[in-house]
Parts: C-alpha cells; structure tokens; sequence
C-alpha cells in the first residue's frame, strides 16, 4: 500500500512537474530570444560609434592639415606686410608687393572660413580638401 500511495503521488506530481519544466521552457527561450535582440542592438551601436569615431579622427586630420597652411600663410604674411611697411611705397614701383600681401590676408581669410563638415550629410567638405590644395 505504501508503494502504491508513492506511485499515486508521483503520478500526481508528474503532470505538474511536465507543466512547470514546459513554463520554464517557454520562458527561457524568450529571455534568450530578447537576449539576442539586445545583443544585435548593441552590435549595431558598437558599428555607428566606430564609424564616428574614424569621421572624428578624418576631421582631427583635416583640422591639423588646414592649421599648418593657415600657419604658413600668416608667417608669409606678416613677412610681406613688415617689407611693406618698410618701404617708401610708390604704387607704380610697389604694387606688386601690395597685391601679394593683399592675397596673401585674402588667403587666411579663405582658410579660417573654410567649413570641415558638410552640414546636410555630416562628411568632410570637398572645399577643405581643395583649400589644403591650394595654399599647401
């Protein structure tokens, strides 16, 4: 009798136990789909902040690269401006000299308004590149 009330209980228990080993299942395959689902988000965002990161490195590089022409512009510059201020300036004799220190400021005015980004598609200017070009 003893074993006979241990089968009942047992086959009373089993149904149960079923049950609850299905649940747990059911519910550990949705936590690991929803596992999955964060994983490949994360995987995405880990994507988009390297590619940022090399466009802010490019602009680092386009900044270092418009900064030494913009250097170099105001030291030749300042050495045409100090020429002229040391000559008795005759127009007919001096004026090329004038002219060149007069592109030269045109030049560093070009540089220094010079955008580095584009502001509708968020990447280096064509503009930029062709600056660095041109005063280099």
């Amino acid at each position: 009798m003893a074993a006979g009330a241990i089968v009942l209980n047992l086959i009373m228990i089993a149904p149960a136990a079923f049950i609850t080993g299905i649940t747990v299942g059911i519910v550990g395959a949705k936590r690991k789909t929803k596992a999955r689902e964060y994983a490949a988000k994360i995987a995405v965002s880990i994507e988009n902040m390297e590619t940022a990161k090399a466009l802010l490195e490019s602009v680092d590089t386009r900044i270092s690269e418009l900064q030494a022409v913009l250097s170099g512009l105001v030291i030749r510059t300042e050495h045409a401006i100090d020429e002229l201020e040391s000559l008795d300036f005759d127009p007919d004799v001096h004026g090329a000299d004038f002219v060149r220190a007069l592109q030269l400021v045109t030049a560093i005015g070009e540089v220094i308004e010079t955008p580095v980004l584009d502001t509708d598609t968020g990447q280096l200017t064509e503009v930029s590149i062709k600056i660095v070009e041109k005063y280099s």
